[in-house]
């Protein structure tokens, strides 16, 4: 990834934060799971923007969330955390969404390799909660 990438990658992360940009970052992570169909989720690394994401999910809209974090200290409140190798046995997990902006190729391949479950990286839902926040009459 290059320095242009990888400043568009930070600047997307800093738009997140902004509440003038994101009226209700919780309502728009909801509408993205569910316009997916999304009901069961992993959510993979619990850094910085791993956390922002699992801060504001609607846990009502899910049926079950778990993470994966190759820190073995890290963890997020009581959700259960299981390992990549486990995704294998998991046959419940809509989707995988990856947070970590610069290693998601090679996140992303290893999981291909391993199972079926779809793989997103986090860069794909900040870009669509960006353009439904821009373009609000296009939320369906």
């Amino acid at each position: 990834m290059n320095a242009c990438e990888r400043d568009f990658f930070i600047q997307l992360y800093e738009l997140m934060e902004k509440p003038e940009l994101f009226v209700s970052l919780k309502e728009n992570l909801s509408r993205y799971f569910d316009m997916n169909g999304y009901r069961n989720i992993a959510v993979y690394g619990v850094g910085k923007m791993g956390s922002l994401i699992l801060r504001n999910i609607d846990t009502a809209q899910l049926e079950s969330i778990c993470i994966i974090d190759e820190n073995k200290s890290a963890g997020f409140g009581s959700m259960e955390k299981i390992s990549v190798e486990e995704l294998v046995d998991r046959k419940e997990i809509d989707v995988l969404l990856v947070t970590p902006l610069l290693d998601y190729p090679q996140i992303e391949a290893q999981i291909c390799s391993m199972c079926e479950i779809p793989v997103v990286s986090a860069k794909e839902l900040m870009c669509d909660m960006i353009y439904q926040s821009l373009f609000p009459e296009n939320k369906d």
